[in-house]
């Protein structure tokens, strides 16, 4: 098997430092599906993950991830991806100051890059500007089949009656778009 015609590729790497960044990715460019489950990643390897780009990828699934890197990657990838995959509770920005900033880039670049995505993973906060991009992001991406959605509420709220009443103005607006 030659590195050009792999299409397929799904790792998991476990308790050992890895150099599949470094090495073997940029030789797959003609990768339609990319897997990469149980990696943690250096910064080094996060900045080769971000520049990346294929001939036309399909499916982008990787774990342990930063979603400015996520965003990097649907920019470089984004107008053939059909599924864009990660645990949203995996991201490693997710509790640092530019998360709000990030957050809106990915969806951003979803929206732009990504008119047909059929699968999507999203995490982001429930501020007005977030969800006015995910609610442009439906009407733009009318091939979503399936949606994991994780959204942080923006403010620390100790009432559960004000965290579910946020929660289903929220979803108000997504069946809203969806119909």
């Amino acid at each position: 098997m030659k590195a050009n015609s792999l299409n397929y590729l799904k790792v998991c790497v476990t308790g050992i430092e890895s150099t599949l960044i470094q090495e073997i990715l940029p030789k797959l460019y003609k990768l339609k599906t990319l897997i990469i489950d149980s990696l943690y990643f250096t910064s080094e390897q996060l900045e080769r993950l971000r520049m990346m780009a294929y001939n036309e990828p399909e499916v982008i699934k990787i774990d342990f991830n930063e979603l400015d890197v996520i965003s990097s990657i649907i920019e470089n990838n984004g107008k053939c991806l059909k599924k864009i995959l990660f645990r949203p509770y995996d991201i490693h920005d997710f509790d640092r100051i530019d998360f709000e900033a990030n957050s809106l880039k990915f969806i951003r670049k979803v929206y732009e890059n990504c008119p047909s995505i059929e699968y999507l993973s999203i995490i982001f906060l429930s501020s007005k500007k977030h969800v006015a991009e995910f609610e442009k992001l439906l009407r733009i991406c009318t091939n979503l089949r399936s949606l994991l959605i994780v959204i942080l509420d923006e403010k620390e709220l100790n009432d559960e009656e004000d965290i579910y009443e946020n929660s289903f103005k929220i979803g108000k607006k997504i069946i809203k778009n969806i119909n």
